[in-house]
């Protein structure tokens, strides 16, 4: 059985894609940063689909803690020839009122992570002549993030990420693409009241918000054999928002 790795995979659309690779038949190990609890209620999901799952502590932002991971997976799954790259963080701020401080630890966190995980994944996919990674964009790297420069600058960098590195990659049967999630009802939007919902977002043509579970859908197709042409490529999914 394949393993894989899912950053991030402790709630919302990480936690939706874990679940969803181990339905899909995938052995998964669960990453987490500090809510080993949640991660540990993944694990029992992963479990109860009948595929063996770890919970994985690491700040993906920090390479010296992701070959840690690397090595506790491989010890304790195996060799993870499916990654997720979902970890990410939203702080929204004014440009006017970012620091450099927060500048950095968005980019480390939601750019430097790619890289970071990416680089001890790589090699041993391509030892094996297969592989599939799935980086999580978001549709504000598109369309542009009020008060959130910083995070619109690193999703719409994942873009340009997996672009390179699935035109390097590809010929050795790893084949790299992202996700660009809308709206989605996971911890970023707890900060809206249901009416600041409706008027800033009650226009997506689909007539809801996003769920976990329609982005996980996403990554599991991309992950799975149906998607072996596609290389390179972002596949949105935010119910219409986008193009209205």
């Amino acid at each position: 059985m394949t393993v894989a790795l899912v950053t991030g995979a402790s709630r919302g659309i990480g936690r939706a894609c874990a679940i969803r690779l181990a339905r899909d038949g995938f052995h998964v190990a669960i990453n987490y940063r500090s809510k080993r609890g949640s991660a540990e209620r993944t694990l029992s999901e992963v479990m109860r689909a009948g595929m063996n799952g770890v919970v994985v502590q690491a700040d993906v932002s920090k390479e010296n803690e992701v070959l840690l991971m690397f090595a506790q997976v491989e010890s304790e799954l195996g060799v993870p020839l499916v990654l997720v790259n979902n970890a990410g963080i939203y702080p929204r701020k004014p440009f006017d009122e970012l620091t450099k401080r927060d500048w950095n630890r968005v980019i480390h966190t939601n750019l430097d992570s790619m890289y970071n995980c990416c680089k001890y994944a790589v090699p041993n996919m391509r030892d094996e002549g297969w592989g599939r990674i799935v980086n999580v964009s978001s549709m504000l790297g598109f369309s542009g993030s009020t008060q959130g420069v910083h995070y619109g600058a690193t999703k719409a960098g994942v873009i340009g990420f997996t672009k390179s590195l699935a035109l390097e990659v590809a010929r050795h049967g790893i084949r790299v693409n992202a996700v660009a999630p809308g709206a989605t009802l996971t911890a970023i939007l707890r900060g809206y009241t249901e009416e600041q919902k409706m008027e800033k977002f009650g226009g997506i043509p689909a007539g809801r918000l996003g769920r976990p579970e329609d982005i996980a859908g996403a990554v599991s197709f991309l992950c799975s054999g149906d998607a072996d042409y596609i290389v390179g490529e972002t596949i949105h999914v935010n119910g219409g928002y986008l193009i209205v």
